[in-house]
């Protein structure tokens, strides 16, 4: 999900942000829709994709720190 997000928004943050709402709203759409906790693996992949965006974001800020 990150690479997708990532491939889409190219290296802006705030599309990036856009990018990590909209999959949160579907992962609660999913949810809502399944009637009940999604299986593990689906939220393993959801906190996965949710790291891989805040490493993005941190990464981002020692960026602007160094320059």
């Amino acid at each position: 999900m990150f690479d997708f997000a990532s491939a889409l928004a190219g290296d802006d943050v705030d599309k990036m942000k856009e990018m990590q709402a909209a999959m949160e709203k579907g992962y609660k759409q999913a949810t809502k829709t399944w009637g009940r906790e999604l299986p593990s693996i689906s939220k393993d992949t959801i906190d996965a994709a949710n790291k891989l965006f805040d490493d993005y974001y941190n990464s981002k800020k020692t960026e602007v720190i160094t320059e």
